[in-house]
């Protein structure tokens, strides 16, 4: 993997991480030459609807973004790491999966909806099926690199 045109997306899912992220991804979007976009995630999760928002928007506007976990992925960064054309995990690096937190006042079916995209959009991506995904967050599975790859989550470990 050629890591060109590099944006970092480091700490948690909130809209301020998002909107950085973001307005970095415009900046070589600017540029006739861009061929792609490498984010780098290290992320102990935060926000599912900030998650949803940034992979809508790298969907919808056809995005050519590469992902690669250098560190950790975890709960929301997930899908983040997921938008990837090409995705890659360091070595040394792992993803946790776990059963979602939303604050107390966020009504029960936006809760419901969230999970759904959560593990539909992990499910499409990988070899993981809905129920099995379900089961790996009840438990908080931890994948390393390997395992990473063997379900589909990264196409290369670097």
């Amino acid at each position: 993997m050629i890591v060109r045109n590099v944006v970092r997306w480091i700490g948690q899912v909130k809209y301020l991480e998002y909107q950085d992220a973001m307005e970095k991804i415009e900046k070589f979007l600017e540029s006739p030459e861009t061929l792609s976009i490498t984010l780098l995630i290290t992320s102990e999760g935060g926000f599912i609807p900030i998650a949803y928002s940034f992979c809508q928007e790298v969907r919808m506007r056809r995005i050519p973004l590469n992902t690669v976990i250098v560190g950790r992925a975890d709960s929301a960064a997930i899908p983040i790491a997921l938008t990837g054309r090409i995705r890659a995990i360091e070595r040394e690096s792992h993803i946790l999966l776990h059963s979602l937190e939303f604050s107390e006042n966020e009504e029960y079916k936006k809760k419901e909806n969230m999970t759904n995209w959560y593990i539909d959009m992990i499910s499409r991506k990988t070899t993981l099926g809905g129920c099995r995904i379900r089961k790996m967050m009840e438990k908080e599975t931890l994948l390393n690199a390997e395992q990473a790859k063997h379900y589909g989550f990264v196409q290369e470990i670097i």
